[in-house]
C-alpha cells in the first residue's frame, strides 16, 4: 500500500508544469494505460495504423516523384493536387510517428501519460489535413464541372498557377486554423493536462468535434457526387 502510494506521487511529481490530477484520477488514468498497455489487440491495432500512416506516405511520395501531376493536364489541376500529395504525405507522417511513441510508452513505462496539448497537436493537424484534402478535391471537382461546361473559356482564360497557389495555401491556414478552433473549443482545451490515450474528443469538447465530424462527412459527400456527376 505504502508502495503504491508512493509510487502515485512519484507520477505526480513527473506531472509538473501540467494540471494536476487527483489521486483517485490518476489512478484511473494508470489503470488504462496498464489494460491498453496489457491488451496484445490494441497494440497489434496501433501498428496497424502506424504502418498505413507510414506506408501511405511513402506511396504518396514515390508517386510525386515519378508521375508528379503533369498527368492531370490543366495547370490549375496539377498545382491543386500537388497540395492533394503534400498533405497526404505530411498526414501519413505525424501520424505514423506519434503512433511509433505509442508504443514505445506503452511497452516501456508502467504508467506514462500524454500532454493533451501534444494530442491536440499533432490529432488536431492530421484531420486538418483530412479537411484540407477534401476542400481542394471539391474545389477540383467544381473545377472539372466548369471546364466540362464552358471548355473554351475555360481552356483559354483559367490558366492561374500563382492563383491557385495562393487559394491553396490559404486553404490550409483556414482550415487548419477552423479545426483546431473546433476541437479544442475555441483554444479553451490547450491547457497543459495529462490523459490516458491519444483520443482528441473528450466531455468538453465533445458536441464541437461531433459538429466537425458531420462537416467533414457533407464535404465528403459533396466530393464524391461532383466525381460521379463527371463520370456520366
Amino acid at each position: 500500500m505504502d508502495s503504491g502510494l508512493q509510487q502515485l506521487q512519484q507520477l505526480q511529481q513527473g506531472l509538473q508544469g501540467m494540471m494536476q490530477p487527483t489521486q483517485p484520477e490518476l489512478v484511473k488514468m494508470c489503470s488504462t494505460v496498464t489494460v491498453l498497455a496489457g491488451s496484445g489487440e490494441y497494440i497489434a491495432w496501433i501498428a496497424i495504423k502506424l504502418f498505413a500512416g507510414i506506408f501511405g506516405a511513402i506511396v504518396n511520395a514515390l508517386q510525386l516523384w515519378r508521375r508528379g501531376t503533369s498527368w492531370t493536364g490543366h495547370v490549375n489541376t496539377r498545382v491543386a493536387l500537388g497540395y492533394v500529395y503534400a498533405w497526404n504525405i505530411l498526414f501519413g507522417l505525424a501520424v505514423g510517428s506519434f503512433y511509433v511513441y505509442d508504443i514505445a510508452r506503452l511497452v516501456a513505462t508502467d504508467c506514462h501519460l500524454f500532454d493533451y496539448r501534444i494530442v491536440l497537436a499533432v490529432r488536431g493537424f492530421s484531420l486538418s489535413a483530412v479537411f484540407m484534402k477534401a476542400m481542394i478535391m471539391l474545389t477540383i471537382a467544381c473545377e472539372r464541372c466548369y471546364a466540362s461546361a464552358w471548355p473554351g473559356h475555360y481552356e483559354a482564360r483559367m490558366r492561374h498557377p500563382y492563383l491557385t497557389h495562393a487559394y491553396c495555401l490559404i486553404m490550409s491556414i483556414i482550415s487548419t486554423a477552423a479545426v483546431y478552433v473546433i476541437v479544442s473549443e475555441r483554444f479553451r482545451q490547450f491547457v497543459p493536462k495529462p490523459v490516458p490515450t491519444f483520443d482528441l474528443k473528450t466531455s468538453e469538447n465533445k458536441e464541437e468535434y461531433t459538429g466537425y465530424q458531420d462537416e467533414e462527412a457533407a464535404s465528403s459527400f459533396l466530393v464524391l457526387v461532383q466525381g460521379t456527376e463527371r463520370q456520366e
